[in-house]
């Protein structure tokens, strides 16, 4: 078993998966990088002193083979990053010239919340058989899952859900001291690229430097949530230099707590 603490990240070869790469390493992790990407995920973990496997996670089978290597290489892991995402692969909002229209196509639902789904169910396992058990689970949701994106419906819709996981999964999972929680970014500079739509109105939009949430502030609020040993079922909005926890939203009324299984509504019936 390696002495150093490990953790595994998807869409660990850029974007925010990488910044948090490359400071986990600096502070003595061992880092597993899972990517789509062979060539910029080789390249990440050439340069943290990492490993790398290639990983479609949206597979079941490819994202095990990357909790089995990592597990083999050092004997833990005490971190899984489900950060993996993409934005819409096409405008939903297309007009077509067929009765039906063809049918949608949701590889980004299934990158966003299968691929989180996957990795939190095989995180939950791993971290049960960890010699150390002080484990974190945290998944890239966003901003939008807050509010709405009309631009982008499927990737909103799936970064919804990604909160639907982390709180109900924060939850149950706080019996077993694993903690669950989720950072919702604001305007990230990445390579995820633009909206489908933006691209086919040739529009590239620009945000004044005091919007845009740089690296620097995710690595901020991934740190916060891994190293807050009271953090369960977190939803933290980042947006630019601030982080926001955000609490769920209030229940309407005594019925609609009971059915959700609240110990205080229960004991009043």
């Amino acid at each position: 078993m390696s002495s150093k603490k490990v953790a595994l990240i998807t869409g660990g070869g850029s974007g925010i998966g990488l910044y948090t790469s490359r400071q986990l390493s600096k502070d003595g992790w061992n880092v597993s990088i899972a990517d789509v990407n062979e060539k910029t995920g080789n390249a990440a973990a050439d340069e943290i002193g990492g490993i790398f496997t290639q990983v479609d996670v949206t597979s079941y089978q490819s994202q095990a083979k990357a909790f089995e290597r990592t597990w083999e290489k050092w004997g833990r892991i005490d971190f899984v990053f489900a950060n993996a995402g993409i934005l819409d692969v096409a405008d939903f909002y297309a007009i077509s010239a067929t009765i039906p229209p063809p049918e949608p196509n949701l590889l980004t639902s299934k990158v966003c919340v299968d691929g989180c789904i996957y990795s939190a169910h095989l995180a939950m396992h791993y971290f049960r058989q960890n010699p150390v058990k002080e484990c974190s689970l945290i998944m890239t949701s966003s901003a939008s899952a807050l509010y709405e994106a009309a631009i982008l419906p499927i990737y909103c819709a799936a970064k919804y859900a990604v909160i639907g996981l982390t709180r109900s999964l924060g939850k149950e999972l706080k019996k077993e001291n694993i903690r669950v929680n989720a950072i919702l970014p604001g305007a990230v500079p990445t390579n995820i690229g633009l909206p489908v739509k933006l691209v086919e109105l040739g529009i590239t939009p620009t945000l004044p430097e005091d919007k845009i949430t740089k690296p620097e502030h995710i690595v901020g609020a991934v740190l916060e949530l891994l190293n807050d040993p009271e953090a369960y079922a977190v939803t933290l909005e980042v947006s630019a230099a601030k982080r926001y926890r955000r609490q769920k939203p209030e229940y309407p009324d005594e019925t609609m707590a009971f059915l959700m299984g609240e110990k205080e509504s229960w004991a009043k019936h």
